[in-house]
Formats: C-alpha cells, sequence, structure tokens
C-alpha cells in the first residue's frame, strides 16, 4: 500500500548487463510498458527519458536487488 499518492510505479528488475522496467498505472494496476535497457550510464538515462515522456505525473521506482 503506497501512503502517498501516486500516478505511476516503476518496477526495475536488476541484472548485470542489462535492466528490465515495467510501467504500471497506480491507480488501476495496469501493466502500460515493459523495456528492458543496458546496464551503464547511457541506460539509465534512456530510463529517465522514458519515464518523464510515459509517465507524466508523480512516479515511484521500486528497484528489486538494490543491495548488491
Amino acid at each position: 500500500m503506497l501512503t502517498e499518492p501516486t500516478d505511476y510505479v516503476l518496477g526495475v528488475d536488476t541484472h548485470t548487463d542489462r535492466h528490465t522496467f515495467a510501467l504500471v498505472d497506480a491507480g488501476s494496476g495496469a501493466l502500460l510498458a515493459e523495456y528492458a535497457l543496458p546496464a551503464c550510464r547511457s541506460g539509465y538515462r534512456q530510463a529517465l527519458r522514458l519515464a518523464r515522456r510515459e509517465a507524466p505525473g508523480l512516479r515511484l521506482w521500486a528497484v528489486e536487488g538494490t543491495g548488491s
């Protein structure tokens, strides 16, 4: 359960070479987009650009595997 209002959730499944992203509408739970990007600086920049374009409201990033 989210305690703050959020329009979109971006789930990230991290891997060594590529990360997989899922964009979900926070209100309905509908999957809006999926994409895989390289796990490097240019891939992270691309992820931010996609998030700004595809999820133009309040966004929550849920990143798996951040401990390694």
